[in-house]
């Protein structure tokens, strides 16, 4: 019973692993269960025995997908001389616009969730939050509003950026439109003295 309880726990892990890299990749509309499913190794058939339905699946993958994210821009964080610089230039670059299955869903999937159930807002929400609170306890500055702010103006111009740079058709633009904000936002949060140094 325990080997059988082991074995449904990872089937239903590696379905929502796929799940979340899948529908960052192409959306949520941009593939079915049943080749989810048969990506993740299993058979169709079995999908009901770990999900009440489709959207179940979407709001646990899209949940997923945003926790890994968050946790990669933490990581790029960590460690680092001048931490906000370092996500910023990570996040603005050609290997974060390309590597849609692995990135930031906050941009890969912003227009999903905002069309999908209330479980998937409010993951997104959350993430969305997170980032935030990162972003302002990398910054400088002694009055918390005013870092909220700068938070919340950094974090949107990153991924309204990446949003742009995925979808024009000329690589020159999309280049342009990662690195003129990347200059922008560097110059504006240094200028402001929002970037902290670690000692």
């Amino acid at each position: 019973m325990g080997h059988s309880r082991t074995d449904k726990d990872e089937s239903h892990d590696r379905i929502v692993r796929v799940a979340a890299a899948k529908f960052r990749e192409t959306g949520v509309d941009g593939i079915g269960v049943a080749n989810l499913v048969k990506d993740a190794g299993l058979t169709h058939g079995g999908f009901y025995r770990h999900f009440v339905s489709r959207d179940d699946l979407v709001a646990e993958a899209i949940a997923r997908a945003l926790r890994e994210g968050g946790q990669a821009m933490s990581d790029v964080a960590d460690g680092k001389q001048s931490p906000l610089a370092a996500v910023v230039d990570a996040y603005l670059s050609t290997a974060h616009r390309n590597g849609l299955a692995t990135r930031c869903a906050v941009a890969t999937l912003a227009s999903d969730v905002a069309r999908s159930n209330d479980r998937a807002r409010s993951a997104y929400t959350s993430q969305v939050d997170a980032n935030r609170k990162l972003f302002s306890r990398l910054m400088t500055g002694d009055r918390f509003k005013s870092r909220r702010t700068k938070a919340i103006a950094a974090l949107s111009s990153l991924v309204g950026a990446v949003l742009l740079a995925r979808a024009v058709t000329d690589e020159k633009l999309s280049r342009e439109s990662l690195t003129s904000v990347a200059d922008e936002l560097n110059a504006h949060l240094k200028r402001v003295g929002a970037y902290r140094c670690q000692g």
